[in-house]
């Protein structure tokens, strides 16, 4: 299944560079967006798991998909106009945040409850 599954996704890429000639504006511009993406978030997902002792499931997967909508909102519709190059840092520092406080809130109300 895994040979089935690379070999198609090898196929669609290779298919996918035919259409680079339709990609408007700075192809650097335009991959370092797509790249920095997902960069942020899965880098949240690890800062959690290591360095916050009470970090919860829910309180990092709120923190991943919070990093990976600020990422989206700064690469494509330019919230705050905030330029390109600001799509790592300030997705790290936003996810990381909410992750923290989300968790610590998650941790505080399961200790009440006991």
């Amino acid at each position: 299944m895994i040979k089935t599954i690379s070999a198609v996704l090898g196929i669609v890429i290779s298919c996918s560079c035919f259409l680079i000639s339709y990609v408007t504006g700075n192809l650097l511009d335009v991959v370092i967006k797509v790249v920095n993406l997902v960069v942020a978030p899965l880098f949240v997902l690890f800062f959690m798991a290591l360095f916050i002792p009470f970090a919860t499931n829910r309180g990092s997967v709120i923190a991943g998909l919070t990093s990976l909508l600020t990422a989206v909102l700064i690469a494509f519709f330019e919230i705050f106009r905030i330029k390109v190059l600001w799509i790592m840092p300030a997705a790290l520092i936003t996810g990381i945040v909410v992750g923290v406080i989300c968790s610590y809130m998650e941790s505080k109300l399961l200790t009440l409850k006991k």
